[in-house]
């Protein structure tokens, strides 16, 4: 790690990069409110690696759309958080053997009205009308993929529920983000988008922020 005008810039792998360091304190404490937090004297930033930082400094800032983009408030109907509801069976095989998320055990989960003023006051900060929220029935998996505003937004924030591999169990590889679940799912929208098809979507922004379930876990 080393310092740079009051930010830290960090390279870690391993067990490391699935630290928050933010979180970490400075000196011992007694309690959370005499914490000394490494966050409040530094701005962390991860990179993954050195060359990363004279990489990105050398290249053009790029043009931006929208100023914001959010997606939250998926439409949900149970009343249990991620860690009750049982998931083991969260997949299952199309006809094609390809996997699909179960949407009925997606409508389980508790509904997450906070995300909607989460986002509302995310989007009021940057005085523009250059901003767009998708909230409940348009918190789809599919508009998120095929939204046009997404590529070139400055800043793009998810506030979901977040499914790991380890609550799904069944030896799942992956987890997802939870949005609003589709009455008949496909497999390009069944209600959880997985990091695999995150990867296969293109951003510019600045900042992307994932607002949900263990977001410290990688």
């Amino acid at each position: 790690k080393f310092r740079l005008e009051g930010k830290e810039y960090v390279v870690a792998d391993g067990d490391m990069a699935r630290i928050p360091l933010g979180l970490l304190i400075t000196k011992p404490a007694t309690s959370f409110d005499d914490a000394s937090w490494l966050s409040d004297r530094f701005s962390i930033t991860r990179l993954p690696s050195i060359s990363s930082l004279s990489l990105a400094k050398n290249q053009a800032k790029p043009a931006y759309g929208e100023d914001f983009v959010g997606y939250g408030d998926p439409i949900l109907q149970g009343s249990a958080r991620p860690q009750q509801v049982d998931l083991t069976k969260l997949f299952s095989f199309d006809s094609r053997g390809q996997t699909i998320a179960n949407v009925a055990a997606l409508r389980t989960l508790q509904p997450l009205s906070g995300t909607k003023f989460e986002l509302q006051e995310s989007a009021r900060l940057f005085r523009s009308n250059r901003t767009i929220l998708r909230l409940q029935k348009e918190a789809t998996e599919a508009a998120f993929k095929s939204d046009a505003a997404i590529p070139t937004a400055r800043v793009v924030s998810i506030a979901t529920h977040g499914l790991l591999p380890k609550d799904i169990g069944d030896g799942a590889q992956e987890g997802g983000l939870v949005f609003s679940p589709p009455q008949t799912p496909t497999i390009t929208d069944d209600g959880l988008l997985t990091p695999s098809e995150i990867l296969a979507l293109n951003f510019r922004a600045e900042w992307i922020i994932l607002s949900a379930c263990n977001t410290a876990t990688a």
